[in-house]
């Protein structure tokens, strides 16, 4: 489908990026915006193609690898969108969510900092760029605030960063940014000492799941917590009900190696067949039950991560240089908050009523706009005067796959 006009949904929050970039840079950030949100394929190539009356794509790939706009400018502008939503929110009732992904790659495409690491999802080594992101869940919506590359070194080299450090940047960089959570929940792979003292310092809670191997002391004596778990007498295990699902749970202050006292609790989950998880705090005092909702958030940025490489081509960029995958990243942030801060505004409401309540049902809604804005593009095109053959032409001229056929005829 030929672009002709941006989505409404793009056009709505251009203006908030205006002083980011200059006149040129700033038709090309919407196209990209738009094309990430419309097209099929996500290469500059295939997107630029989309553009009716467009430039060569080798501008737009110049857009991301040279241009001398601020990536670090464009996402304050990002977060001011999210902060407008979410100021005066109730932090006890905001959680940020620190994870990482794995954005796999051919191994033949020779790009900067790829590496060779393994997913656990698929069970292989695979090829591919790691970053860690935090994710901010209110309850008006979750929104995705930053991210991390996670660059495959060697401990002793100076460039070496683990995810718990890059983790603490991304909170901290969330506390600038004064936005409103109380607590943090991450996955086994976070818990350090320094990872945990760090938020405990910053007047911050945080929640998160235990390693099966960790060791922790029960009347004086070492036991890792698989064993220790398997000690447990069924009659010990309560029932409590979270978001309309009921859990299995046990718990217990202890302490842990490296942690201290903390609150642990074991729970099993009725719909799953995964057997039990084990979660750990250091807030000594709360209810089971808050403990496991709040892990339960983690389903939010599981969901960003599957809709951002679905629907925005989040892991399916064709860029070797480093800066422009970077500025990838975050202009498909960027287009990620465009359709959920969207489907909230209460001008953009009418395009989303109805089955727009995923990311991929917005992005189709989007597509109806600029098929409804094509439509009108070529009712204007035949007031002017122009016959069905020259507004083809305008069509197949702007697609670059076609001009050379069209020009050899």
């Amino acid at each position: 489908m030929p672009i002709t006009d941006y989505p409404e949904i793009v056009k709505r929050f251009l203006v908030h990026f205006k002083d980011c970039f200059t006149e040129p840079q700033f038709k090309h950030f919407a196209e990209y915006i738009t094309g990430l949100i419309i097209c099929m394929r996500y290469n500059i190539s295939w997107m630029n193609d989309q553009i009716v009356n467009h430039r060569d794509q080798s501008v737009k790939n110049r857009f991301l690898t040279e241009s001398n706009w601020s990536e670090v400018k464009v996402n304050k502008k990002r977060i001011e969108l999210i902060q407008r939503k979410v100021n005066g929110l109730n932090p006890n009732k905001c959680y940020l969510l620190i994870d990482d992904v794995i954005l796999h790659h051919d191994a033949s495409k020779k790009m900067d900092e790829v590496a060779k690491f393994y997913d656990y999802s698929s069970g292989k080594y695979t090829i591919a760029h790691i970053i860690v992101t935090c994710q901010l869940i209110t309850p008006v919506g979750h929104f995705p605030i930053g991210f991390k590359l996670y660059l495959k070194r060697d401990k002793k080299d100076a460039e070496y960063a683990s995810k718990p450090n890059l983790a603490k940047e991304l909170i901290q960089a969330a506390i600038d940014h004064n936005l409103p959570f109380r607590t943090v929940v991450f996955d086994s792979w976070y818990l350090s000492r320094h990872l945990s003292q760090y938020i405990e310092g910053m007047s911050k809670s945080w929640v998160s799941r235990a390693k099966s191997n960790r060791i922790v002391y029960i009347e004086g004596k070492q036991i890792s917590l698989i064993n220790y778990v398997k000690s447990i007498p069924k009659e010990e295990f309560a029932t409590t009900e979270v978001n309309g699902k009921t859990y299995t749970y046990f718990s217990k202050a202890v302490k842990m190696s490296n942690q201290g006292k903390v609150r642990i609790v074991v729970f099993t989950d009725k719909e799953e067949e995964s057997g039990f998880k084990i979660l750990v705090t250091h807030e000594l005092t709360w209810k089971p039950r808050s403990i496991i909702r709040a892990y339960a958030h983690r389903w939010a940025i599981d969901a960003f991560y599957r809709d951002a490489k679905q629907n925005l081509g989040l892991e399916d960029y064709m860029l070797r240089d480093l800066k422009g995958i970077k500025r990838h990243w975050y202009l498909v942030f960027v287009a990620f908050i465009f359709l959920q801060l969207g489907s909230m505004d209460e001008g953009l409401v009418r395009l989303f009523k109805n089955n727009a309540v995923s990311i991929g049902n917005k992005c189709r809604q989007s597509v109806c706009d600029t098929v409804r804005s094509f439509i009108l593009w070529t009712i204007k095109q035949s007031a002017l005067g122009r016959t069905t053959d020259e507004i083809l032409q305008i069509i197949y001229l702007s697609k670059s796959k076609l001009r050379f056929q069209y020009e050899g005829s």
